[in-house]
This record gives C-alpha cells, structure tokens and sequence, in this order.
C-alpha cells in the first residue's frame, strides 16, 4: 500500500496520526494517508494541512484568510475559497487574500494567486495579497509574482518586532 506523508505543524495541541486524535505540545509530526484512503478522510486531513476562511471586510470587501501551508495538495482549497471570495464581491469592492498565518508557499499557491488575479481584473475587483512570513515572501519573489499581484507585505522590520507596511506591486 502506497502512502503520501508530509511533516506539519498545526496551530493546536492536537495531533492525526492514522486517523486518531492525539493530544501533545505543537511540534511537528507526520501524517500519513494511504493512497486508497477515501476522498471526504483526505480532504479532512488537507484541511489540517491549511485552514481557509472567508469573511467580510469593513470596506465591503472578502478577506481569504488562510493559516497552514499551500502546497500542490492544499491549493485547490485555496483556490477554491478565493473564487467563494471573488463571486461574493460587487466591484469595487477588493478581495484581500490574507497569506500571514501560512507558513509554506509553493509554486502550486503562486499559480492560484495569478489565476485569481486575472480573474478579478477581468471583473473590476482588485486582489491584494497580504504576506508576514519571509518564505512566502521568497517564493512570490522566485516565481516573479510581484510584478504581477498586488502584495502587502507585512513582515517585521529587521531587528524589531513591530510590523512593516509596504505595498508592492509594479
């Protein structure tokens, strides 16, 4: 029997090793999911991978939040909460896509935040893309991203732990 397995670290005390809750400190573990499990079990364990949520922002806008990591097996779950996101807004109104609690950023999320923002540039809603981790900064950087997508960077200045506002975008 063929297995995936992937190292995560969940924001709770509480661990899925082979489909049993287990309480222990947050530390990384790995999850394993044979290839043969159900779709609804890895869709579960997907979403313990990365959480996304949406949720209305004071200017009328959608806020994606998203904490976790985005990678080839998880980006569908973004992907599809940002186009949840993109059909609730009325432009122009801007869907935000809050990147600050993930942690892993792959080439696979890059390829759903440029999707999403030509789709929202082809109905008059901006998409600003909110990032803290410098991972996630990187990868965009990598991938050419920021010429592209509007990105927020707030990530804390160096040597301080106050956060540091720059809008990138060219």
């Amino acid at each position: 029997m063929k297995s995936l397995s992937t190292s995560v670290q969940l924001p709770y005390r509480r661990w899925y090793d082979n489909h049993n809750a287990v309480e222990q400190p947050a530390v990384a573990r790995s999850v394993v999911v044979a290839k043969d499990t159900p779709r609804n079990d890895r869709e579960a364990v997907m979403e313990i991978l990365l959480s996304v949520e949406n949720a209305p922002t004071p200017t009328g806008g959608v806020a994606v939040v998203a904490r976790g990591e985005v990678d080839f097996s998880t980006a569908g779950l973004l992907d599809d909460r940002v186009v949840e996101a993109d059909e609730l807004v009325v432009p122009p109104r801007s869907v935000v896509v809050d990147l600050s609690g993930v942690t892993f950023l792959s080439a696979a999320g890059v390829g759903v935040l440029v999707a999403a923002h030509h789709r929202s540039l082809r109905r008059g809603v901006p998409l600003w893309v909110v990032v803290s981790h410098r991972s996630v900064l990187r990868t965009l950087t990598a991938c050419d991203a920021l010429s592209v997508l509007r990105v927020v960077d707030r990530s804390p200045a160096p040597g301080t732990g106050h956060p540091n506002s720059r809008a990138r975008h060219a």
